[in-house]
């Protein structure tokens, strides 16, 4: 795991590659194969709509807490991508960016996979969230779907098991993917919520 926090003006940002150790990875790659099967339309997803009910993303998806319900163990995505709060892991952002201590402080998380075919992308947006985490990876030849914060005019490379960190509220997006048939794009985010306040 190779871990770097950024700043660019008012915006910070970790970016962490090879997120998934080899083991985690592959476990990690057959579950997505496994259950794009229950991925739905944009417009099942409410966070792919704009407050007049505009669709803002191109693609299909998946609430794992949805689907697994009381089951979340039997989730590899879910088990593996845990490590996100890790007490090290957090240390080692919070040492450059104090407010990813909220890693360790969140009481609540909700994780959605994203499936992006040729032409998919999610549009400009903000999260209702503390903290958002997003990894990514592609099944086949996939050009495009980078992270980007467009106001600061930051693009951040789709790399295969890459995961960026990032405040929710920071408008940020995914640039439109150039597939080959049956190829596609996969993004996995974590929505982290609910920090617990001192008293």
């Amino acid at each position: 795991m190779q871990v770097q926090v950024h700043r660019q003006g008012a915006v910070a940002y970790a970016v962490i590659d090879d997120f998934f150790d080899p083991r985690e990875y592959a476990s990690v790659k057959k579950e997505l194969l496994d259950i794009r099967r229950f991925a739905d339309a944009p417009d099942t997803t409410d966070t792919a709509k704009t407050a007049n009910g505009i669709l803002i993303k191109q693609g299909l998806g998946v609430f794992l807490d949805d689907l697994y319900r009381s089951n979340r163990n039997k989730s590899d995505i879910l088990t593996h991508s845990a490590k996100l709060f890790n007490h090290d892991l957090v240390s080692s952002l919070a040492e450059k960016e104090s407010s990813f201590l909220h890693l360790i402080r969140s009481t609540s998380d909700s994780t959605l996979v994203n499936y992006y075919s040729d032409g998919g992308y999610y549009d400009i947006h903000h999260d209702t969230t503390t903290l958002t985490a997003v990894w990514f990876d592609a099944i086949k030849n996939v050009i495009g779907g980078d992270f980007i914060f467009p106001a600061y005019q930051i693009n951040i490379k789709s790399v295969p098991n890459r995961m960026v960190v990032f405040h929710g509220c920071i408008q940020h997006g995914a640039t439109p993917v150039a597939a080959s048939d049956g190829a596609y794009r996969v993004s996995v985010a974590k929505f982290i919520g609910d920090i617990v306040t001192g008293k």
